[in-house]
Order: C-alpha cells, then structure tokens, then sequence
C-alpha cells in the first residue's frame, strides 16, 4: 500500500503549483480516501510499476497541460465516483494507457466546456455508464452536447484515439 497523502506522496505532488513529471519508484495501491485533484501542468508517468488507484479517482478541474499514463483506477466508491473527471474549463489533457474498471458512477466525465482532450490506448471493464461527455455554456446545456454511452465486452481494448475538441 503506497500512502495516500503526506510528503512524497502522489497528492502531494499533484496539489503542487509548478510543473511536475511525477514517477512511481515503487509498485502498489493507493487507496484514495478523496478525490486526488491535479493542478496544471502534471504528467502523472506510472510506466515501469504497477500503480492502482482505489476507493476515489482523480479530478482535473480548471487545469491544463496534464498527462495521465500507465495508471490503474479500480473499486471507486460513492455518489458521483468517477476514475476520472475533467471538469469546468479543462484543456490539452492526455489520458494514455491506463486501465479503468468497477467506478459506481462512471469511468470517465468529461464536463462544462473542457476541450482538447484525448484520451488513448486504454482498457476498461463492463459498466453501464462508461463515458460522459457534456458541452455547457452560461449554465444551459445545449442540443448539439455530445453524451456519449458506451458499452464494452469483458477484456475488450480500445485501439484507437478519441479526441474532443470543441470550440462554444
């Protein structure tokens, strides 16, 4: 179990304000007790371990310049529990590699004017509800937002790129 919070931590790292290349040098589970918000400019790099996150998932609101590599999201508990939302006003954020599974809400939110996001090369589990993505502006959410459901096989592996750019 790597720790959730306190110096060296991954919640330490991404609460940080200057830009981070943040790397694992141990395997393990990080059991979040909240959700882990990401400020600007982070690339969270799991490659060469084997990083779970549990219990929360990570928030990326009103930040820019994030990658988000190699990671593990598992067993996400709670009203409104996502892996991962991108929340108001969001941009240039990269989701690459990771593997997502088990969330009670949904995988991946993707909300209120958030743009240029890709998200790559990732494996999840069955859930109903897997991805969100709403467009909002001035509060009113509009006809052509895009809310996508998507329904995937056990094991199945997502090959391609999404990418969502949208200009209001």
């Amino acid at each position: 179990m790597i720790a959730d919070d306190g110096p060296g931590s991954l919640r330490d790292a991404c609460r940080r304000k200057e830009p981070l290349w943040i790397v694992f040098e141990v395997s393990g589970t990080i059991q979040l007790s909240s959700y882990l918000n990401v400020s600007s400019h982070k690339t969270i790099d799991g490659r060469g371990q084997r990083i779970k996150l549990s219990g929360k998932g990570l928030r990326l609101k009103e930040c820019e310049h994030v990658i988000i590599c190699n990671l593990e999201f598992e067993g996400g508990r709670g009203h409104d529990v996502d892996a991962i939302q991108i929340k108001p006003n969001s941009k240039h954020i990269w989701i690459d590699r990771c593997t997502l599974s088990d969330f009670d809400d949904g995988l991946i939110d993707i909300t209120r004017e958030s743009t240029d996001i890709t998200i790559s090369r990732y494996h999840q589990s069955p859930v109903f509800l897997s991805m969100l993505f709403v467009l909002c502006s001035f509060g009113l959410y509009h006809m052509c937002s895009l809310l996508k459901t998507i329904l995937f096989e056990p094991g199945m592996t997502i090959m391609d790129t999404m990418t969502t750019r949208v200009s209001l």
